[in-house]
């Protein structure tokens, strides 16, 4: 990666705890964003780990031009166009603060101790969608990426997920939402 890469990257890293509600924050997604599901439970990034948040893939001969970062988290129920405003947003606050890219995690973080993970800077993503609609609702960051009023209402959209099903079982919101984002 070049210096500008890295604080990229770093910057979508630091930025994920706020902007899980945009990218993977209805009320389904808690089901996915569980360790083991490859979907990026932990902020964290390495090379190839199905199991970062970020996962930086190298250039070879199927990618002549270069290696690229795919952000695990994403999911259907995001707006892509959000999403990808959120990640540019994020990668370019990375990039205007210098930020520094921690550690490359090389291993399964949930394999990894709490103090190794405290240690390298791990953080456990949000498991209750409640905790994501809120610090992102609470987010400077991605209120100045997106604006007040797109983050309004991807909070009041999530809310009211929340409101209507939030004492939904796990089997029963599977059903209910199977094929929400689709088509």
């Amino acid at each position: 990666m070049t210096k500008a890469g890295e604080s990229a990257v770093a910057g979508v890293i630091s930025g994920l705890p706020e902007a899980q509600g945009v990218l993977c924050g209805s009320i389904v997604s808690g089901l996915r964003m569980q360790p083991g599901n490859w979907a990026g439970a932990y902020a964290c990034w390495g090379t190839e780990n199905r199991e970062a948040a970020v996962r930086f893939i190298k250039g070879g001969p199927g990618a002549p031009h270069g290696g690229n970062v795919e952000v695990k988290v994403v999911d259907p129920s995001a707006n892509p166009y959000f999403a990808s405003a959120t990640i540019l947003g994020l990668a370019l606050d990375g990039i205007q603060r210098n930020a520094t890219l921690p550690v490359e995690t090389t291993t399964d973080p949930a394999q990894l101790s709490d103090s190794d993970r405290l240690r390298a800077g791990i953080v456990r993503l949000a498991e209750a969608q409640s905790e994501a609609i809120a610090a992102l609702d609470n987010s400077r960051l991605v209120r100045q990426i997106l604006g007040d009023a797109a983050v309004d209402m991807v909070v009041a959209v999530r809310r009211h997920e929340q409101q209507f099903y939030g004492e939904f079982g796990a089997e029963q919101l599977t059903d209910k939402f199977r094929m929400a984002w689709s088509l």
